[in-house]
């Protein structure tokens, strides 16, 4: 945690220590040098403040112990650690009231941390978590967390900061996920089941430890416990063998005026579609027009609660979707249609979004499989492009690989060239001899990384690749978001982008058994062509999901083949999408074969 939540919790002891709480004797007439140093204390003056302390100590012998206590404090928050250790010398707990022997416990705690003693540092923190005042929570995890890792146990330090995080403040949160991130990432296989098997029901890092466990494809000890919060509905007919159960009556919402009218009306057709092809029992539906305020969006969500709806799809735009997450609780199970930005579904809900971290950390993971460790990012600079791009370097990061460089191609200029060569510098290039003599191949350049990462339209795209051939680079695979083809097919252009594989719905480009057929629908929806037919495949997961979402809640190894990718719920209610891989082969789309390697001929031809 940063020193300014320390300071926050300082601020809280200290308005403890003025108002007099139940800790601290009553009728005691404090010193005028405490009273001082504790307003020199909140102004920040800390230096100040430590002294005055000091001179209480010297005028107060019976609470000599308590004031060099505040004075350690006051110059561990000034930085001064060594002289806190100091100040500290001869203080002995039994002098102190509870209160201030745990302040000492944890101040002793971090100077043990500070002198490269983690097991000292634990032994003095082997305390009941839920015996710690709600004041010094926050610290008490953030040492312990410090504590184990130092001492090598990195999934203990993940679970106390598991622990930590409902105390912090919102902006220090996305900091501590990654925190237990990291540290679960470096826990082996067998070690990360079987601790996460021994975590007490409930403990928060459940959901971490599940999302980890399922990134490497291996199964859960146990469900996630959200299950029954998005069961709903009594009167529901049991599931099928497969886990369908559908709702009886739901409610779409879905913004079908406004700024992003047309991609809703897509979903819409694509939802249809799906509830049309399905053949067993489903339920009503109601479509809820909205625009886009999101005041509106949350008070058609209640509407429809109150018209009866037992489950609740959408709303579509993410500043909707944040809206309704915010509310904290939802009345019947939500399948929210877009993430809520740093804020996770509440429980009763799921979100689903095509989200573009989820086809950078497939990427990743592919390159990985493959053995490709040192990689160039080529992405653009607009937020998709940048989000998908960011979640592939944390995960090439985690999985052991790294990024030798990264190039970002502008919007205003087609000319890549200098870039181009500047990344070839950074990375490491050289000429490659021809015949093992003198000779070199003319403009063949052999580039000291494994593969390319390409998160960048398709018309960026189709000057970049002929772009790298004449700077030399011939025989470096590369692989792609689906941003690469969401612009349409055009099969002259695309003859550039001939042999990379890019992540995408697998029903653009297949036909996924249960699903109704693109060619079909082609014929008569306009979205199912062109750009829109990604929104189609989404739509049609939408309505699917829905029937399926107590069997993805309850079996956290459960998976759902969609349109959009293999799809399943984390333990923080976010459903998770692995794409399916295609290839461009004569300037057309192809299933990519899900061994075959790409830096050939088929790729790199020469001009």
């Amino acid at each position: 945690m940063s020193r300014s939540g320390y300071r926050l919790a300082a601020a809280t002891l200290l308005l403890i220590l003025l108002q007099g709480c139940t800790m601290m004797p009553t009728s005691r007439v404090e010193p005028v040098e405490a009273t001082a140093a504790e307003r020199a204390f909140a102004d920040g003056e800390f230096a100040v403040a430590a002294q005055g302390f000091l001179d209480a100590a010297a005028q107060d012998r019976s609470r000599r112990d308590a004031y060099r206590l505040r004075a350690a404090e006051a110059w561990r928050e000034e930085g001064d650690l060594a002289r806190a250790r100091s100040v500290l010398e001869g203080v002995t707990p039994k002098r102190l009231q509870a209160d201030e022997r745990l302040r000492l416990t944890l101040l002793q705690a971090e100077l043990a941390l500070d002198a490269g003693q983690p097991a000292d540092a634990l032994g003095r923190l082997a305390i009941a978590p839920e015996s710690v005042p709600a004041p010094y929570r926050a610290r008490f995890h953030e040492l312990r967390a410090r504590a184990a890792e130092a001492g090598g146990d990195s999934f203990g330090a993940a679970a106390d900061r598991a622990l930590l995080d409902t105390h912090l403040a919102p902006a220090e949160r996305a900091a501590n996920t990654r925190d237990i991130e990291r540290l679960l990432a470096t826990v082996d296989d067998g070690l990360l089941y079987s601790r996460s098997a021994a975590l007490p029901a409930g403990h928060p890092l459940y959901a971490y430890a599940g999302r980890q466990l399922g990134a490497r494809g291996l199964s859960l000890p146990r469900p996630y416990e959200r299950g029954g919060a998005i069961a709903g509905g009594a009167d529901r007919p049991p599931a099928d063998v497969d886990g369908y159960r559908p709702y009886t009556r739901v409610a779409l919402i879905l913004p079908l005026d406004g700024a992003i009218a047309a991609a809703a009306n897509a979903v819409r057709d694509g939802f249809f579609s799906a509830y049309f092809a399905e053949s067993r029992s489903k339920p009503q539906v109601r479509v809820y027009p909205v625009g886009d305020d999101t005041a509106q969006a949350v008070a058609t969500y209640q509407q429809a609660v109150a018209d009866g709806a037992q489950a609740v799809v959408g709303p579509l735009a993410r500043p909707a979707v944040a809206a309704l997450f915010e509310q904290g609780q939802v009345q019947v199970p939500l399948l929210a249609l877009n993430r809520g930005g740093d804020l996770p579904p509440p429980p009763g809900s799921v979100s689903f979004a095509l989200a573009p971290e989820d086809e950078g950390v497939a990427a990743a993971d592919r390159m990985h499989s493959r053995g490709w460790r040192r990689v160039l990012v080529v992405a653009g600079a607009d937020e998709h492009a940048q989000r998908s791009a960011a979640a592939f370097r944390e995960r090439v990061q985690r999985n052991g690989g790294s990024v030798a460089a990264e190039i970002r191609l502008p919007d205003d200029s087609p000319n890549y060239t200098p870039l181009i060569r500047q990344a070839l510098g950074t990375v490491g290039s050289s000429s490659v001899a021809s015949g093992g003599d003198t000779a070199v191949e003319q403009n063949r350049q052999q580039v000291a990384v494994d593969a390319i990462f390409l998160a960048v339209k398709a018309d960026q795209a189709r000057l970049f690749a002929p772009q790298l051939r004449v700077a030399g680079v011939y025989d470096v695979p590369m692989l792609a978001t689906s941003q690469i083809a969401a612009a349409g097919a055009n099969p002259r252009l695309d003859r550039e982008l001939d042999g990379i594989e890019f992540a995408d719905a697998p029903w653009l480009f297949t036909d996924p058994p249960g699903l109704p057929r693109r060619d079909t629908l082609a014929q008569t929806l306009d979205s199912a062509r062109g750009g829109g037919a990604r929104l189609v495949a989404f739509g049609i997961d939408a309505f699917r999901l829905l029937g399926y979402l107590d069997h993805l809640a309850a079996d956290p190894n459960a998976r759902l083949a969609g349109a959009t990718g293999d799809l399943r719920v984390d333990g923080f209610g976010n459903v998770l999408r692995t794409p399916a891989w295609a290839r461009f082969v004569g300037g057309r789309a192809r299933p990519a074969p899900d061994g075959a390697l790409i830096g050939d001929d088929v790729q790199f031809r020469q001009p």
